[in-house]
Formats: structure tokens, sequence, C-alpha cells
């Protein structure tokens, strides 16, 4: 049917077949390609908000959990209109709030990953591995706005509190933070994720400003249901226990930017993880008698 209001009126479309004339109900509500209008589309033929096509080809499409799922949980209301201005009472799960959780919910997005590390001791040395799994995230984390971003910083450090010195691994880009400040993190062990984009004219990078041509330098979020495995390698401690922690944080925009547009914008922890090696995990140093054969 094409629907048009009568004059004055207006007409509704929404989730609910028991609604009267002119309102009429709508599937597609219940659907994610609700979302997709504005959570896929490209500038200057570079792909920038992509969370519906990255739910497209995740198991969740196939599964059939909807963005409305995470996005727009029931709260257990019963009613969508108040009774006295004609609502109908539905089931609650029915319900979908309008709350919307995203970028800027914590409990959302400390539900979306989970972060395990593991230890191993080579001769002379602590090796540790850090693994990043998207358990809950329908789309890629981050996802669609460029600026977004996690930083994973990884330590190890002795009984004192002193931190040991990094052989080898990955460490956090530029991009991470550079200066002195506490949440600068560019340099220390650890990696970043995000979708990097280069602007064409100048060739700065990373920018936001997507309504201009621009490039996507790397991109290595995580997709959903998959994880990221890095791996570092650390001088042993001198004596005694060593201690490893490894946090992710979140950024809604490279910490640079932030800075320069003043913006109150605190780091967000989205997961963490925590070990003591003990010192009689690593192998004992053995001095033997030099053998001159003559």
């Amino acid at each position: 049917d094409l629907r048009r209001p009568p004059d004055g009126d207006q007409v509704f479309f929404g989730p609910y077949d028991d609604v009267p004339d002119p309102d009429t109900y709508l599937p597609l509500m219940k659907e994610s390609g609700l979302c997709a209008p504005c959570h896929s589309f490209s500038f200057w033929g570079t792909p920038i908000y992509q969370s519906f096509d990255e739910w497209l080809a995740s198991p969740y499409s196939e599964q059939g959990v909807t963005c409305q799922v995470c996005h727009m949980a029931p709260t257990g209301q019963t009613h969508f209109v108040l009774p006295e201005q004609g609502g109908l009472e539905h089931p609650p799960e029915t319900i979908p709030s309008h709350l919307q959780p995203g970028a800027s919910d914590e409990p959302l997005l400390q539900n979306t990953v989970s972060m395990t590390l593991t230890t191993r001791q080579p001769a002379g040395s602590l090796e540790v591995v850090v693994t990043i799994t998207n358990t809950q995230g329908g789309h890629h984390v981050p996802t669609d706005h460029p600026g977004r971003n996690m930083i994973l910083v990884v330590r190890a450090e002795d009984e004192a509190g002193h931190e040991l010195r990094q052989l080898s691994g990955p460490v956090v880009p530029d991009w991470g933070g550079a200066g002195d400040a506490e949440n600068d993190f560019a340099g220390r062990p650890g990696k970043g994720f995000a979708k990097v984009l280069r602007d064409a004219t100048s060739g700065e990078w990373p920018v936001v400003n997507y309504w201009k041509p621009t490039f996507i330098v790397s991109d290595n979020r995580i997709a959903a249901q998959a994880s990221d495995i890095s791996s570092y390698r650390f001088t042993r401690p001198a004596t005694g226990a060593a201690r490893v922690l490894a946090e992710l944080w979140f950024r809604r925009l490279f910490i640079d930017q932030v800075r320069a547009k003043d913006w109150e914008t605190p780091d967000l922890l989205m997961a963490s993880a925590e070990t003591v090696v003990p010192a009689s995990a690593f192998p004992h140093h053995v001095l033997l008698p030099l053998i001159i054969r003559e």
C-alpha cells in the first residue's frame, strides 16, 4: 500500500501490527536493515561508516542476531505509548528501548571484548602473549567514526616496580600519544587498533575529515568473534618475581585531536588482565666450568 497522511495529520510506521489507520506496521523496524542508511556509506569512494556491512559479513547476521538486540534492548516496559494516549499493552520483550547505547556507554564497551594473557620463560627472558577477542560486538571494534581507536598497553615489571626492558614485539604507534603525560602511550609495548585515514591532499594522517578525499592507510580493527594475538619479550627480573599487566583503552578520538580541541573525552578502560610470574618459574643460571682441550 502507498500511504499518504490525511491533511493536517502525520502517518507513523512502527514494529506493531495492531496499530489503527493511518499508522501502519513496518517489519523493517525489527531488522538490521533499518540501520543501514546511516551505517553503510562511503565518501569519495572510501568506506567510512561500515558497521552494517561488518555486521552483514559476521556470524551474527547468519544467526539472525540484529543490531536492535544490543542497541535497543528491552528494559521491561509494557507500553510504548502511554495508556491514556491510546497505547496498547505488549509483552515487555517486544518493546525496544530507545536509549541506544554506543561508543559513550561504558558498560556496553566493557562487555564487548575479552582479554587474556599467558607467559612463558625462555632462557634469560620473559615472553608475554596477549589475546583480545571481540566476543560481543556484532561488527568490528572500534567501528564507524574513524577517530575511534583502541590502545593496548603491556607492562612487565620486577618486584620493586621497575619496568623490564622490552626485547621484541610491537609498540604503540605515534598516534597513541607521543608526549610525557600519563596516558601518552606511543613507543610503549602494545598495539593500536583503528581505521587510519590519510588526507589525499596534505598527506597528513591520521585524520577524521572524511568529508574530504581520504585514503585508508591501515585497518587492523577486530572483526566480530575474531581475535588479535600479539607477543612481547622482556628481560627477566634480576631477582624475584615478575608482574605483567595488559590494559586495553578506548578513545573516541585520536588523543592529539582531543587536545587540540580541548575536549574532555577521557580514556575508557575496556579490558585488563594481570598475572604474576614467580621467581621459581625462571630457569636458573648455572655456571659451567670451562674446559680447554689442547
